[in-house]
């Protein structure tokens, strides 16, 4: 297993994305490199990471678990052998499940939400800590924003698209206290962890070949 050096930025950088996605290439075997059309899709799936951190993560009146330095955190590595290629982007910032009222399809995040609880016959409100997996499976689903800019609606669906064009692999998102994997043609696994996550990290485990 091969890894890269860390990158880490205050802005959204895509030089840095960049160079992420071209060292991983270059970690590949020359006689067997990496689909093209797949790393163009992760180049894509990084861009929409590091800008949900650049638009949602860090607003001036959030509520933070920890002390935060506002920057975002990349790296990757890949299994020469096998193809295998993984990535991640955390940032330290006010967490999806926090940050979800003020985004534009909030209303329909909640909805599901609330479906749920209401299923499960709980009545805990639908912004509990318990409830951070469902609501972060939600808030991909309705490819939420709160931008409510042109070309900012898509950010977190398309980052699960990047799987679906791998066609095996999942992505992975952590924050605050909840967990989500995605896989290709497979039901979300959803997770919840007792103590918090300080911030969101986002894993893409996938076959670039």
């Amino acid at each position: 297993m091969a890894v890269l050096r860390m990158k880490t930025g205050k802005v959204h950088d895509s030089v840095a994305i960049r160079d992420l996605v071209e060292g991983l290439k270059a970690l590949f075997p020359a006689s067997t490199p990496p689909d093209g059309a797949k790393s163009l899709a992760l180049f894509d799936a990084l861009t929409e990471a590091v800008g949900n951190v650049m638009h949602h993560a860090y607003p001036a009146d959030g509520t933070y678990i920890t002390p935060h330095v506002g920057r975002w955190w990349m790296t990757g590595a890949v299994n020469r052998n096998a193809g295998r290629t993984a990535a991640a982007v955390y940032d330290q910032g006010t967490t999806i499940p926090v940050s979800l009222p003020g985004w534009v399809s909030y209303p329909g995040v909640r909805r599901r939400v609330i479906e749920v609880c209401q299923r499960l016959g709980v009545t805990d409100p639908a912004d509990a800590p318990r409830w951070d997996g469902h609501a972060i499976k939600a808030a991909v689903e309705e490819s939420a924003t709160s931008t409510g800019l042109p070309g900012r609606g898509h950010g977190l669906a398309q980052m699960r698209q990047f799987v679906d064009v791998c066609e095996s692999g999942r992505l992975r998102i952590l924050s605050r206290n909840g967990e989500v994997v995605f896989r290709p043609n497979r039901e979300p696994y959803i997770n919840h962890h007792g103590a918090p996550i300080c911030g969101t990290l986002v894993e893409w485990d996938v076959y670039l070949r």
